[in-house]
């Protein structure tokens, strides 16, 4: 696995919002996962605090990279955190494409069963759901992840079902 190692310090920047063409403030960058299990993806409802961004909407479990870790480092934490587990079956598939100066990166990761039996909800968020990709497609998301969905969800979507995880990152719009 490659990893990506990041500087101590984060430059503020941003990721276009569709539809309102705003500018959502990123000050971290981020590492977030696609995490399945027989055939469903599993996302998190985001607590519904305003002070938090895009709170009460739909999000990839991860989030932000601390000082000094990698890209790897800061989703391992996360994942622990959000979900109670690290899937050993986990690989980099690339960044958003941003403006904003900050690595966006992304995951897939595939839950084993023994992995799917101690799944909980950490300390963020107010619930873990699986869904069918399709249905996910519907579902609302901040974070710039809606915008990526949106453009890229159904390519994601084709790939995902195929049942082999084999996922072309180019084609689903992300940067090496």
């Amino acid at each position: 696995m490659v990893e990506h190692v990041l500087g101590k310090n984060g430059v503020e920047g941003s990721i276009p919002s569709p539809g309102s063409r705003k500018m959502i403030p990123y000050t971290h960058h981020s590492a977030k996962a696609i995490v399945i299990h027989n055939s469903q993806v599993l996302l998190l409802l985001r607590d519904n605090l305003p002070t938090i961004s895009d709170p009460d909407t739909w999000d990839l479990p991860g989030g932000g990279v601390e000082a000094g870790e990698t890209l790897e480092e800061g989703l391992k934490r996360e994942l622990q955190e959000e979900i109670n587990v690290i899937p050993k079956n986990y690989s980099y598939l690339g960044k958003l494409p941003t403006n904003d100066g900050l690595d966006h990166a992304v995951y897939l990761a595939i839950l084993s069963d023994d992995e799917m039996s101690r799944l909980q909800l950490g300390n963020e968020g107010q619930e873990l759901r699986f869904f069918d990709f399709d249905e996910a497609l519907k579902l609302r998301f901040g974070n710039g992840y809606k915008y990526f969905l949106e453009k890229y969800g159904n390519a994601l979507v084709k790939q995902l079902k195929s049942g082999e995880y084999k996922i072309n990152p180019v084609e689903i719009g992300l940067v090496l």
